[in-house]
């Protein structure tokens, strides 16, 4: 039989006290990283909608009040990008801190476009300069990521990723309905964002979260995808923006049910 000295006992207590309140502001830590990583992660969906809220303005279509919905997009981009910015301060992840800088200054030049009125020929500059900026919050995921030692958050960036695909892609089809973007162009991008899309899709299928719930929201999401491609590849002259538009919508809120599914188990 071993005999504590009430010194041993005191001893042990306060490590297994230390060792809880570790664990506890650890695990606060993770929650509030992940919070803000898929904060940072959605940022990128708010640029797409407040263009395509533009593009939707610019073809006299008031399906979904596209001025709200500009507006809306604006102001939460903006609150997530300054959430971001105070977390990774506070948690001196002096990496990320720069490259907000740059996503902040990239926003003043878009964000000056976005709210004036809309024309065609604005169409090609708000185009780059969006992808200028999604590839930045890019960069500054990646940078935050480095800082996750469970890397966790790759799974929510797949399912987020093809919600900004779905967005992406809406963009596009209707900047070329208006005759405001370059064919080329056109072309060359929605076809990369939609074997993109097949891609991530396939990455989600293969998580260790992929459930039979996020598997009925894909199959959902994948009947809207396959009339979207065919309304691309058909390659008529018959647009019909709102039905893309509701289509893309739709894709993105059941990538937005994934995510949300995948959140509650990490």
């Amino acid at each position: 039989m071993f005999l504590f000295s009430r010194k041993s006992l005191k001893v042990v207590f306060f490590g297994f006290v230390f060792m809880f309140l570790t664990a506890t502001l650890q695990a606060g830590m993770d929650a509030s990283f992940l919070k803000h990583m898929n904060s940072l992660s959605e940022s990128r969906g708010m640029v797409w909608r407040a263009y395509n809220a533009y593009l939707m303005i610019g073809t006299n279509n008031h399906y979904k009040d596209p001025q709200s919905m500009l507006n809306s997009s604006v102001k939460s981009f903006e609150s997530a990008i300054q959430s971001t910015k105070s977390y990774a301060q506070k948690q001196k992840f002096n990496k990320v801190i720069p490259i907000m800088k740059d996503v902040d200054s990239q926003w003043s030049e878009l964000k000056k476009i976005l709210l004036a009125t809309p024309s065609k020929e604005q169409v090609n500059t708000i185009d780059k300069k969006a992808m200028k900026i999604t590839r930045t919050i890019i960069k500054a995921l990646k940078t935050m990521g480095s800082y996750d030692k469970s890397g966790d958050w790759k799974y929510l960036e797949q399912t987020q990723k093809a919600q900004n695909i779905a967005e992406r892609m809406a963009t596009l089809y209707i900047a070329n309905s208006w005759n405001a973007i370059d064919p080329k162009r056109y072309d060359k991008m929605m076809n990369k964002a939609v074997t993109n899309y097949e891609k991530v899709v396939k990455l989600i299928k293969s998580s260790k979260y992929y459930t039979p719930q996020i598997a009925s929201e894909l199959e959902h999401s994948n009947k809207d995808f396959k009339y979207f491609k065919i309304m691309w590849k058909g390659k008529n002259k018959i647009f019909i923006p709102t039905l893309i538009y509701q289509k893309s919508s739709e894709m993105a809120e059941y990538m937005g049910k994934c995510t949300n599914m995948i959140v509650s188990k990490l």
